[in-house]
């Protein structure tokens, strides 16, 4: 066994100094391919959360529109049946007022002839 050091010559020591650079800057490269892999992951995930959102958005507006026209439709439908209901109910108190009107005037007449034929027996 031998205790003897090598020292290397200039051509190896320049070897090692590039394969040692070249080492480095393929490790700078493959942190920079990575880093742009997560940035674009992240911008892929961004995109797609805002087009969801977008979609969501979209949904809830048409929902809107939706429930806005039913609401709508209800009212005018509770409206009309109002409308409707009140004037049968008109028509009916009217229709009774006009018959009771027309009672009461034969009423009328029938007690205006008694009282002329009373008027008419005492003279």
């Amino acid at each position: 066994m031998s205790n003897t050091i090598t020292i290397p010559n200039a051509a190896q020591v320049t070897e090692m100094v590039m394969d040692q650079w070249l080492n480095s800057f393929n490790m700078i490269v493959k942190s920079q391919e990575q880093a742009e892999n997560a940035t674009r992951m992240w911008l892929d995930q961004a995109r797609t959360a805002r087009e969801q959102c977008q979609k969501v958005i979209t949904q809830i507006a048409e929902q809107a529109k939706e429930n806005q026209r039913l609401l709508q439709e209800m009212v005018t439908s509770t409206v009309r049946l109002s409308l409707e209901t009140y004037r049968i109910a008109t028509n009916h108190g009217i229709s009774d007022v006009s018959q009771r009107v027309e009672e009461l005037n034969k009423q009328v007449d029938t007690l205006t002839r008694k009282a002329q034929s009373k008027v008419a027996a005492a003279h």
